[in-house]
């Protein structure tokens, strides 16, 4: 079972190490490289957005959000959409003068001086590294588990090593058209997987009806004690 689970995910990466090269052909200008020449559907930037928010670092924290404050935690998460939808009718519509921007932090830099472009880019950098940390670490966590733990412990610097350098790879080679349309790729893949998950987490799990009365039997998860 274990040798099965780590084909899926060794297939899993592999398939997204060779989409995420195909699409680095064609690149011959920054432009390419930065905003694939802005020729990206609306409907590919969409589901890139989408599998970006809701990345590996969610499945890290949130759970343990969850756990810690119940519903204030699931309510502030349902409505993250409001906050798309608010941003996009009030905030991007008055974005219209960098629209020919690369970053950011040439936005930034257009307004406010060479400096504050330096200070953009910079802290851009630091929190984009801190993300893919976060998904690397929680990839190398699902690989070790499915490992003995004989060898989980020797394995767990390979296992961040390999991650590292898949992510770095087609990202460096192929820019924002590769890391885009791997997106998608991950996106159509587990908007395939959680719906046939689902029914089978159900089928194997105790009875769903004293598993809802302990939790209404937490403060933080029964609507009386929070409302």
């Amino acid at each position: 079972m274990i040798q099965i689970d780590l084909l899926i995910i060794g297939l899993f990466l592999l398939i997204t190490l060779i989409i995420g090269l195909y699409y680095d052909r064609g690149i011959k200008t920054f432009q390419d490289y930065a905003v694939g020449n802005k020729k990206m559907s609306t409907m590919v930037i969409t589901l890139s957005l989408i599998a970006t928010t809701y990345g590996g670092s969610i499945l890290s924290s949130r759970p343990e959000g969850y756990y810690r404050s119940g519903l204030h935690a699931l309510i502030m998460d349902l409505a993250s959409p409001i906050n798309f939808y608010i941003a996009s009718r009030f905030i991007l519509l008055r974005m219209k003068e960098f629209v020919n921007h690369f970053s950011i932090a040439e936005s930034m830099g257009s307004m406010y001086g060479a400096v504050v472009r330096v200070v953009t880019a910079i802290f851009g950098i630091m929190i984009t590294v801190s993300l893919l940390t976060v998904q690397v670490k929680v990839g190398q966590i699902v690989i070790t588990s499915l490992l003995p733990s004989t060898i989980a412990s020797d394995h767990a610097t390979m296992a961040l090593t390999m991650l590292s350098l898949l992510f770095i790879g087609y990202t460096t080679l192929g820019g924002s058209r590769s890391v885009a349309i791997t997106d998608v790729y991950q996106f159509l893949l587990f908007g395939l997987c959680f719906p046939m998950l689902i029914p089978l987490f159900l089928y194997h799990a105790e009875d769903l009806g004293s598993g809802y009365q302990k939790l209404m039997r937490l403060p933080t998860f029964n609507p009386n004690s929070v409302f």
